[in-house]
């Protein structure tokens, strides 16, 4: 009998407990680290061309001048406001100072945010940022809508 029971109640403990995940996590946490946040519509650089301006500042001029460039892989955080609220280095580029430019740039750029459905949402999302030491409009014009990024500085 008290086997049955404790079977019963265990069932029914599992059978409402809720996965861990973004969706149930305290809304304070989940800008700590990246975790899947469901969303149906991304989030989008307000201003893409802005976003260029921003990055080629933040390249290390000592890098450039070198020809030295590098792609660094990022997920960044993006709250409910379309603000950066954190940033995390998912590769490196190799150079420490291309890192940290990259980090900086991103810290400045507004999203308009992540929806799922009608409601905005808080989200993790990757952001590429390549640094070149030449730069190429024609692949960052044929870039989709707000997600030039990637190919802001790129390389031929």
């Amino acid at each position: 009998m008290n086997r049955l029971f404790l079977f019963a109640l265990g069932f029914l403990l599992l059978a409402t407990a809720r996965p861990v995940s973004a969706q149930n996590a305290p809304q304070d946490t989940i800008w700590r680290r990246p975790v899947f946040t469901p969303f149906t519509q991304r989030p989008e650089l307000i201003d893409p061309r802005e976003a260029r301006r921003i990055v080629q500042n933040h390249y290390p001029a000592e890098l450039r001048e070198t020809g030295i460039g590098g792609s660094v892989m990022t997920w960044v955080f993006v709250d409910v406001d379309g603000r950066v609220k954190n940033t995390v280095i998912h590769e490196s580029s190799g150079h420490e100072a291309l890192d940290r430019a990259a980090m900086a740039a991103i810290r400045q750029f507004r999203f308009v945010p992540a929806r799922l459905h009608k409601k905005v949402v808080p989200v993790w999302i990757a952001v590429p940022i390549t640094f070149a030491a030449v730069e190429l409009t024609a692949r960052t014009q044929n870039a989709p809508k707000g997600w030039a990024v990637e190919t802001l500085i790129g390389q031929p």
